[in-house]
Order: C-alpha cells, then sequence, then structure tokens
C-alpha cells in the first residue's frame, strides 16, 4: 500500500467558497503531486467575482510541492460542457485519475481507495469506475473492502482510466439495439437511458446522464466502497440538480477504512445495492406513469 498519492486529482470549482473549502481541506492533506484545477465563468459579473475569488482561494493554499494545470474559462459554459470538457481535457492528458467536485467531501481513505483501485483494475477494460459514494452508506452481504456493480454509476467523488472516458459522449445518439436486452431489471434500466437521453437532446444541462449512459451501453462495472468514503455537502438551494435537503442521500456520511485490500473474490457483487439502484429507477419509472394518467384524466375533464 502506497503511503504517498501520485495519483493525479482533477479538483472542479465554481461559486460555492464555503464547500470548496472543506473539500479543498482534504486535497491538501494528500498532497497530491499533480493537482489540476477546472472552473466554468461565471453568469454575469457578480457570479465571476465569486468565482475568482474561489480560484484564488485554492491557488493561494497550495503549500505542498505539486504541479498545477489549470484550465479557467472565460465565459460560462454551463453544467454539460464545463464538466464534461474539463473531464476530457484531464483525461486528454492523464491515463488515469481521481475527479472531485467542490461538494463532494472525501475521507482520507477514498483516495487510497481510489489510488489502489485504480491500479487494481488497470488492465481490467470491463472496469469503467471507481466510485467513493455508497447510496446504501455500507453494504452487508459483501465481506470484501469493495464490491462490484454492473452499470449504475456514482460521479460524487470518483476515479477512473482514459480507456473508459474514451467511451463518453456529450451529445450521444440512442442506440436501438439496447432495446433487444432480455432480462426485466436491463429492460428497466434501458427505459430509463432512453428517456435521459431524450431529455439531453431537449437541453437538459448535464454530463452525468452521459457517462451512465456510456458505462451501460458497454456492459460496464463500477468498483464501489463497502462503506461510503463520500459525503455530498452540495444538496439544497445552491446545488445544481441536488436541492432537495429532505433527499435520503444527504444522510449518507463519510467513513474512514483501517485497510485496502483489493483480491479476486468470487462473490463480490452486492445484491443489496442493485436492487436499491434498480428499486430507485422503478419508483421514479412508477411516479411518472401515475402523473401521466392523472394529466390526462384531469385533462378530459376540463375539456
Amino acid at each position: 500500500m502506497s503511503n504517498t498519492l501520485d495519483t493525479p486529482i482533477l479538483f472542479l470549482i465554481f461559486n460555492r467558497p464555503d464547500t470548496t473549502m472543506q473539500v479543498f481541506s482534504q486535497i491538501k492533506k494528500q498532497k497530491p503531486k499533480f493537482l489540476y484545477l477546472a472552473s466554468d465563468g461565471g453568469r454575469d459579473k457578480r457570479e465571476q467575482c465569486i468565482v475568482d475569488d474561489v480560484r484564488d482561494y485554492v491557488l493561494s493554499h497550495i503549500d505542498w510541492d505539486c504541479e498545477v494545470i489549470k484550465l479557467f474559462r472565460d465565459h460560462n459554459l454551463g453544467c454539460k460542457l464545463a464538466v464534461s470538457d474539463a473531464i476530457t481535457w484531464f483525461f486528454d492528458q492523464e491515463e488515469y485519475g481521481i475527479i472531485l467536485e467542490d461538494d463532494c467531501l472525501p475521507s482520507n481513505s477514498f483516495f487510497n481507495f481510489c489510488q489502489e483501485g485504480l491500479r487494481a483494475f488497470q488492465d481490467d477494460e470491463t472496469k469503467y469506475q471507481i466510485a467513493g459514494f455508497n447510496h446504501l452508506e455500507e453494504v452487508r452481504d459483501v465481506e470484501s473492502d469493495y464490491f462490484i456493480c454492473p452499470s449504475f454509476c456514482s460521479i460524487w467523488g470518483w476515479a477512473s482510466w482514459r480507456r473508459a472516458w474514451e467511451k463518453y459522449h456529450v451529445s450521444p445518439s440512442w442506440d436501438s439495439r439496447l432495446e433487444n436486452r432480455k432480462s426485466n431489471d436491463e429492460r428497466i434500466i434501458v427505459k430509463d437511458h432512453k428517456k435521459k437521453i431524450k431529455a439531453i437532446s431537449n437541453g437538459f444541462d448535464t454530463w452525468d446522464y452521459q457517462w451512465d449512459y456510456a458505462i451501460f451501453k458497454n456492459r460496464g462495472e463500477i468498483v464501489y466502497p463497502k462503506k461510503s468514503l463520500v459525503k455530498n455537502i452540495g444538496i439544497g438551494e445552491s446545488g445544481t440538480h441536488t436541492k432537495n435537503t429532505d433527499d435520503p442521500l444527504n444522510r449518507v456520511c463519510s467513513h474512514e477504512m483501517e485497510k485496502i485490500s483489493f483480491t479476486s473474490l468470487k462473490n463480490n457483487y452486492s445484491k443489496d445495492f442493485y436492487q436499491y439502484r434498480l428499486n430507485e429507477i422503478k419508483k421514479t419509472y412508477f411516479h411518472n406513469r401515475v402523473k401521466r394518467k392523472l394529466s390526462k384524466v384531469f385533462g378530459y375533464e376540463r375539456v
């Protein structure tokens, strides 16, 4: 186990000084040798002042020996392009690395988990991502430090390889061959992805639907920690897509792991975790069906 962080980090910052300071304090403890900083431009002069303050804070508090590479935008690109272009820029220069947004607060163990996971699965092209956030906080149906999940990525603190990100397209077209997948579970997931691809084509400003789609389309797998190593501290009014503070994910805490071991285990798939993520899709699908039916009923009543 390495005691130094040789793995490059991409830190995505913008207009939230409070969360940025907390996340940066954790990065600072690791003293990474290579730190990439990416920041979108402000949407107006007032916001640009905040963006500039955040950039200045991070740059002025790098007090260890490291190479700093910057991508600071002069104009606002929005969530979809600013984040996806920054990750592409990062992987154009690095074979692998860790990606942290300004509201994803990692534990100390997160960095080692990512670094060791990247090394362990570097040559396994079925693996697309090392995730830091565990939606259940802890899974109890596996004994190992990690488990594998087919599809269902997590972008709240993660790591990956250039070989995987090369499958990403920011404006993907729908692959109708996916509709031939046979299992009931996959059919539900296919419908969810098709709906999200349509939302992107209609202008929804996000970058992560495309990443999840790329992983599912290519039958990729994600390596998760047994316990969550990241807490999202940005859920609320300042969040881009996560504003509901009553969201159960807001209660997920981060943990430390005494030691991290990646070994070849036959049964390191978590059925509990997979079922939880699948049920979340089913609930959304069911609620949308009910809303459509109610809309039709009340629509007819108004005629």
